[in-house]
């Protein structure tokens, strides 16, 4: 082989072993192309005041999110408790910042291999609803299955069929559990200074021909008390028909006054189930309470044991 083929030769091989370097890039900017990216809000900022309805659900379940005054109320069928206000405002908050969305079809035959299809999908919508029922939508969108890696989902309005992803941190909202979304607090108050204002606990014990013993101010396990009153949660929501079951007692109430004339009271049931298993169960009564709502909360045993003073 001459001198001058071998140079042929080595300049071949280096413009191939470029070309396929070079490939990749090649690729990746044809795709480019074909995807749009589109920078907006699910949820335009201009009408976060006037919502006052949202629904979340999909083909099996869906939860009602009401607000009344300054709370968010939670529906699911017959079932109505307090929304937790700080995740309600948190979602709009997520729903209504920019994002980067990646048009990935327009096709509505392409729906299903995106979990967007009929019946597969899970449905979040923001409405300004009135009294007789009346929806304004603002906002109703859909989502489907995350992609392979697992860091976007795909997504559509109910207006288009367009698809799109976009990164995948609303996961927390796509579902219908009733303790993802409830206040579980005992008492549950959304003003941390409630607290601070109670004067007086009156502990009724049932289970002791109603032995009565009041702690106040100055008591040495007053301010213990009092908080633990507060902070204690429930962990599963029922509607407060239940107590009308056989077997079920009530053991204790609880009644926090405070320096307003206002009180917070929690009532302590038992139940006793068919195979001799006892549950609890804690009602919740106060004086500015929302008569709508009508749920207990369930209580662990641990919980209970916390609230026998």
């Amino acid at each position: 082989m001459t001198k001058s083929k071998k140079v042929d030769l080595v300049l071949g091989l280096i413009i191939i072993f470029l070309s396929i370097l070079a490939l990749p890039k090649i690729i990746l900017k044809n795709q480019g192309k074909n995807i749009k990216s589109l920078e907006t809000a699910l949820l335009n900022k201009k009408y976060l005041e006037k919502i006052n309805s949202i629904y979340i659900g999909d083909s099996v379940d869906t939860l009602h999110f009401q607000k009344k005054g300054e709370i968010w109320l939670c529906i699911y069928g017959d079932l109505v408790f307090f929304a937790d206000n700080n995740l309600v405002s948190q979602m709009l908050t997520n729903f209504s910042k920019t994002r980067n969305l990646l048009q990935i079809s327009n096709r509505a035959e392409n729906l299903s291999q995106y979990g967007l299809a009929e019946g597969e999908a899970f449905n979040i919508s923001f409405f300004q609803e009135d009294l007789a029922g009346n929806k304004n939508e603002f906002s109703s969108i859909f989502f489907g299955i995350e992609n392979s890696d697992r860091t976007r989902i795909y997504l559509k309005t109910n207006r288009k069929n367009t698809v799109y992803s976009m990164e995948n941190d609303l996961y927390q909202y796509f579902n219908t559990r009733l303790e993802t979304f409830g206040l579980m607090e005992l008492i549950p108050i959304q003003d941390s200074k409630s607290e601070s204002l109670v004067e007086s606990i009156e502990i009724v014990d049932f289970s002791k021909d109603n032995f009565k013993t009041i702690k106040k101010i100055g008591d040495e396990d007053f301010s213990d008390l009092v908080h633990r009153l507060f902070s204690l949660r429930g962990a599963t929501l029922f509607q407060e028909d239940i107590l009308a079951s056989d077997n079920m007692k009530l053991l204790k109430s609880i009644t926090a006054k405070t320096s307003k004339n206002t009180f917070y009271n929690i009532e302590i049931y038992s139940y006793t189930n068919s195979i001799s298993s006892v549950q609890y169960f804690v009602k919740t009564n106060f004086s500015d309470k929302d008569s709508s709502v009508n749920y207990v909360l369930e209580i662990s045993s641990w919980t209970k044991s916390r609230l026998d003073f």
